[in-house]
């Protein structure tokens, strides 16, 4: 037996499968992940006493149909999903139901709500639920199987997941780690915690700062993994995550757990005020939403930063040796020639190379940006669910897209793909905090994205009266 099949064996009857599927198509997610949601799940399971296994696509070389023909009859079938890979999911969910008609199919995460709606699977989904909801998730399985549920409900927060393939973090030398849950602020693109034609539930939650160091203690420096990457929607999602932070960083000195470690936050006042502290514990790298450089679009995106503040922390946290991941909004599509002219001078000023590329806003289904941008989405596939076209409201600035797209098309047909190599460099690096020595292929990409604003910078110009 494999080392990957011991550690999803299961002495009781498999009463629930929990399926990740991870179909390798973004550069940004190609190494292979443990995802903590379905861990969450199947240790509330385990509590309420019903067997489950895991699925995890690149973990199990047999395939879901092996898996699903070791279930117990009338099983508990949950699938977690985001949009990029809810086709993947549908497709699981077809297979699922062909093996066993009579199970519970529920389907979780993110993109949970807009994958039920689907005409391929409206029919074959049992119930659907967010990830965050573990005891919907329990309490829908206890009514599948005729079981009494717990007198009293148990959050997530209170719940350490399950790892059933600690060889992924193993191989990266990065244990992934989920401290909190949601995010407090309103960013119009933002899927987190949303559902179709309703407001986003705009909650912050998280873990008692004593169990996730003891977390990391156990999986982390217990197999001599010194680096943790925290896979929140967002660590410091709310004002009062300052006092949790820093009750977070007190923990990790109190217990003398030495990690380097990265989180996903806003450049705003309330890391500002906690950036020194978990420095001072093992911070070495941020990822950010920038979006934008220009005022105007920024209060569009109703990012609730401004240009200035963004240009502060930027500096704050070079000035502490704390790396930065920044992701961009380049080409919003209701950006005039002036304010994307504004935005990519501050990216340039601001030495913000490597983050570039020819990004546009992902106008999810469940989020404002999609209901503001209706008539301007092009029309998609049926199972697509992360439109990445429209029409731009301003055509000189469609002209500078086209052109931009086309010179870097033209790059990557006679460089023989260099840039798709210099992105999977730079993302692995990342993945890996940004610590050891930096690969030289990030240089070449960093030349080549300057040069690409530049360009654009002179085809804005040509096009201004």
């Amino acid at each position: 037996m494999s080392p990957e099949r011991a550690v999803t064996a299961v002495a009781q009857p498999v009463e629930a499968l929990l399926v990740n599927i991870q179909d390798g198509s973004s550069l940004a997610y190609h190494l292979p992940y443990e995802n903590l949601r379905l861990g969450t799940i199947g240790a509330a399971l385990d509590r309420a006493g019903i067997g489950c296994a895991y699925h995890d696509s690149a973990a199990d070389p047999e395939g879901l149909a092996a898996a699903l023909g070791s279930l117990a009859p009338r099983p508990v079938i949950v699938f977690d999903t985001l949009y990029r890979i809810s086709d993947g999911v549908i497709a699981a969910i077809l297979t699922a139901r062909a093996v066993h008609p009579e199970a519970c199919v529920l389907v979780v995460g993110r993109a949970a709500a807009a994958v039920s709606m689907q005409p391929a699977v409206a029919d074959q989904v049992n119930a659907v639920a967010d990830s965050g909801d573990v005891d919907r998730v329990v309490a829908t399985c206890l009514s599948h199987f005729g079981r009494t549920q717990a007198a009293t409900p148990v959050g997530w927060q209170t719940i350490t997941p399950q790892r059933r393939f600690p060889h992924f973090a193993r191989a990266r030398g990065v244990l992934d780690v989920e401290a909190t849950r949601g995010c407090m602020h309103g960013c119009s693109f933002c899927a987190v915690d949303g559902v179709p034609d309703a407001p986003r539930i705009r909650r912050w939650q998280a873990r008692d700062p004593a169990d996730v160091v003891a977390e990391i203690a156990e999986h982390a420096v217990g197999r001599n993994i010194r680096r943790v990457q925290f896979v929140d929607d967002n660590f410091l999602g709310s004002p009062g995550a300052v006092d949790w932070a820093r009750r977070f960083a007190g923990e990790l000195r109190g217990g003398n757990v030495e990690v380097s470690f990265s989180i996903y936050a806003r450049l705003d006042r309330t890391l500002d005020r906690v950036l020194d502290t978990l420095r001072s514990v093992g911070l070495v790298q941020v990822h950010a939403g920038v979006e934008s450089g220009s005022s105007s679009v920024l209060r569009r995106l109703r990012k609730g930063t401004a240009p200035a503040e963004l240009s502060r922390m930027v500096h704050r946290l070079r000035q502490r040796n704390v790396g930065l991941v920044a992701s961009l909004i380049v080409f919003e599509p209701r950006s005039t020639l002036d304010e994307l002219a504004e935005s990519l001078c501050w990216v340039d000023e601001h030495q913000l190379h490597r983050s570039f590329s020819l990004t546009t806003l992902i106008p999810f289904r469940n989020t404002l940006a999609h209901r503001e941008l209706r008539a301007q989405v092009i029309a998609e596939p049926s199972t697509s669910f992360a439109p990445l076209g429209y029409r731009f409201t301003e055509p000189d600035v469609e002209l500078v897209y086209r052109a931009a797209v086309a010179r870097e098309a033209r790059h990557e047909r006679l460089s023989d793909g260099a840039l798709e190599r210099w992105m999977r460099k730079r993302f692995e690096f990342e993945e890996l905090l940004g610590l050891g020595p930096e690969p030289t292929e990030l240089r070449d990409l960093d030349r080549y994205r300057a040069g690409q604003i530049a360009a654009i910078l002179d085809d804005i110009r040509r096009l201004r009266p």
